[in-house]
């Protein structure tokens, strides 16, 4: 649960450095066009999936940049048979997958690919189009108590997004990790100050029971 919610939030912190650039962009410009939803699924899905071939390209260039920095520095001779070594063993590891039908690895990620629109995303849709039907009642009512916020808040508008679903992910994002962590560091300013503050109690000094004597009877 704790890394959802981390995730969540570097979503959301990507997100408002974004649109807090589009803002000021747009700002500069003097145009009235009002900016995007703070946080949506179809966005966080995106950041998410971005951040994982990020991290995979990142990791092989500098693994690549620090391979090459020592293999430049290598012997004609060594890089030679070096060379040789891996032709030999791509074409071994070649074989054997070819002969055990395993796909190589473009071919996964474009089947995972498909998978993903064939299966998944029309599977999002009728979520999203189901969650309209459910939730329209509720929506008449919130709708226009977020256009009254927009007007009160007018450097708010557009960021809370008008779908159910959206919408729910913006507000558990604000309510459970922002005012949680807030408040948590409020406690801890305030709240530890304060008992850092106080004179330590100091502990009582009990009084140990004197031995009885031996022949003589306990009262």
């Amino acid at each position: 649960m704790r890394r959802c919610i981390l995730a969540l939030g570097a979503v959301a912190v990507a997100a408002a450095g974004e649109y807090g650039s589009e803002g000021t962009a747009a700002s500069s410009k003097k145009t009235t066009k009002s900016s995007k939803a703070h946080l949506t699924t179809e966005g966080a899905i995106g950041f998410l999936s971005d951040s994982v071939f990020l991290t995979r390209d990142l990791t092989f260039f500098i693994g690549s940049s620090a391979f090459h920095l020592v293999w430049d520095n290598l012997p004609p001779k060594m890089r030679s048979d070096g060379l040789a070594m891996y032709d030999s063993l791509e074409d071994q590891f070649t074989t054997v997958r070819m002969q055990n039908g395993v796909p190589s690895y473009t071919q996964i990620r474009s089947d995972i690919v498909s998978l993903y629109d064939q299966k998944l995303k029309p599977q999002f849709s009728m979520i999203y189009n189901l969650a309209d039907k459910v939730a329209s009642p509720v929506m008449k009512l919130v709708l226009p108590m977020k256009e009254k916020f927009e007007q009160a808040y007018p450097s708010q508008k557009g960021k809370l997004p008008n779908h159910i679903i959206d919408l729910g992910l913006v507000l558990f994002f604000l309510v459970y990790y922002v005012l949680t962590y807030c408040m948590g560091l409020a406690c801890c300013v305030l709240c530890c100050g304060c008992c850092k503050s106080r004179k330590p109690k100091q502990p009582e000094l009990k009084k140990k029971p004197q031995p009885v004597p031996t022949g003589k009877k306990k009262n």
